[in-house]
Parts: C-alpha cells; structure tokens; sequence
C-alpha cells in the first residue's frame, strides 16, 4: 500500500525522485559467500546511523554509500564480488537499485554465484555451495542448480516475486 501510494505520488509529481529515494546503501561484502545491500531511508535518526557504522568497523570492506554513489557504482561492485556467475541472463545491477527501492531497510544478498538470497535458506545455501567452491570447483556440490524451480538463489525467482513479475 506504502509503495503503491509513493508511485502514484511520484507519477502526479507531488513529490520528487530525490525525496523518494533512500539516502544511502549498505553494502556488505565481509561474508563472502553474499554481498549484503541495504538502503538507508532519509529519516533514519542520526543515532541509528552512528550505531550502524559501529557496527560495521568490524566487518571487512562494509561501506555505507549515497545513494547516487550507489546508483553509479552497483554493476562494478557486483561484478568484484561475484566469482562466477551462474545466471548471466539477468540484470542485477539494473534490478537492485528497484529492489532497494521499494523495500528499504530491507536486507538483500547478492551471492557468490550472482544469485540473490533474502531467506535464512538462501544464505545457507550460498554459504554450503561457496565453501564446496572453494574446495574444489568441479564437485557435484558447487555445481549450478540445473532447474530453477529447484535453485533457492536464482535471482529470476525472487526478482519476479519481489517486483511483481508474471
């Protein structure tokens, strides 16, 4: 309903697209196995921001960024971090910054594999099929999952899902 309403607010131009988008992005990438993003709304308390960057000192290569630094930046970032990409035909630096978009504050990991995880089970089967990877790339455990209906981290799963695709 939120994201509806912003929409049609943005679309009438009763507010502008600056105001609309987040301030900044978390990126994460201190796991490995997925690279966290997160977006940052504009009315964060300066508090939580502070306690947030605490937070982060500790993880290895976690950054916050603006959110236009984010815009320019995501396909390179994504690109760093992905060792090999298993799903070549999907976008997901022209998806994230939509996903970011309409759930802010809202967690989201790009795998080692360029999928994306945002279950408990997706990060789970990001962390097995790296650890496999590292191990030895050939094994039957890190070998991409054949059928997308059966692959918890095809991004085309959650992509439509989360953006409303049919």
């Amino acid at each position: 309903m939120r994201a509806t309403l912003l929409v049609a607010m943005l679309v009438a131009g009763v507010i502008d697209d600056a105001a609309a988008q987040p301030a900044q992005v978390l990126i994460d990438p201190s796991d490995q196995y997925a690279m966290t993003l997160m977006s940052i709304s504009r009315r964060t308390p300066a508090a939580e921001l502070d306690a947030l960057n605490a937070r982060l000192a500790a993880r290895k290569g976690a950054k916050i960024v603006s959110w236009e630094t984010f815009a320019k930046m995501i396909g390179n970032e994504i690109s760093q971090f992905v060792r090999r990409n298993d799903y070549p035909e999907v976008d997901l630096a022209a998806a994230m910054p939509q996903v970011l978009l309409r759930y802010e504050g809202t967690p989201i990991g790009i795998t080692w594999n360029g999928g994306l995880a945002i279950t408990g089970n997706d990060y789970r089967h990001a962390a097995k099929t790296f650890t496999a990877y590292n191990a030895d790339p050939a094994s039957d455990a890190a070998r991409k999952v054949s059928d997308r209906r059966r692959d918890p981290v095809h991004p085309s799963n959650h992509l439509d899902a989360l953006l409303y695709k049919r």
